[in-house]
């Protein structure tokens, strides 16, 4: 059998998604390889979410976590996923829909410095329970926009389904309250502890 030089496993799905802190022992089989490795420690998949929130953002982490699913027999390790966010917002069922994988799968948040999580994001963000901002990162929130002035009433609507939403997520109905006070043509940023004072706990990190 032989080490792997690096915690890097492999990456793969055109650099959109990578396996890390996976170093593993090979040891070959009859019908290929297996990964073992005596930590316990869980190898992490981060999937990064870049540009408009939308039904291929929520393919491409279904894909992401079906092939972790597929390497978890080889690897023999828990495997957390961690979603790294820049993004201004996008369709808000979808982000609803991507908040919810990540609440089922334990997963991790992460803003990066001078990157955002903004509009529909916030969504995203309520669904995470171990939520990660890093100095300088923004999270803005504004009224939900269908994109016409027709809508309006729609997006009244919906109202209560994103209360409901968060009630699901342990986050109190202020900021949806006041995020359909704002116009959506900017946002509001809002600072840590604001994000706290509305029950969205979040841990720093650089």
């Amino acid at each position: 059998s032989f080490q792997t030089p690096s915690a890097v496993v492999f990456r793969w799905i055109s650099g959109f998604a990578t396996f890390s802190n996976c170093r593993a022992r090979m040891a070959p089989v009859r019908s290929f390889a297996t990964f073992s490795d005596p930590s316990t420690a869980p190898c992490i998949l981060t999937v990064r979410l870049r540009g408009a929130i939308s039904a291929s953002r929520v393919r491409l982490i279904e894909t992401a976590l079906q092939r972790r699913d597929k390497a978890l027999p080889a690897i023999r390790r828990p495997i957390a996923l961690r979603l790294d966010v820049d993004t201004h917002g996008g369709e808000l069922f979808s982000a609803l829909e991507i908040g919810r994988i990540l609440r089922r799968e334990s997963a991790t948040i992460y803003v990066g410095p001078r990157a955002q999580c903004s509009s529909a994001c916030v969504f995203v963000l309520m669904g995470a329970p171990d939520r990660r901002i890093a100095p300088g990162a923004r999270i803005g929130i504004h009224r939900p926009s269908l994109g016409a002035n027709e809508r309006e009433a729609i997006v009244d609507a919906m109202i209560p389904q994103l209360v409901q939403y968060a009630d699901e997520m342990g986050v109190p109905r202020g900021i949806v309250d006041d995020m359909v006070l704002i116009s959506s043509d900017y946002f509001r940023y809002l600072s840590a502890r604001e994000l706290v004072d509305y029950g969205i706990a979040v841990s720093g990190t650089r």
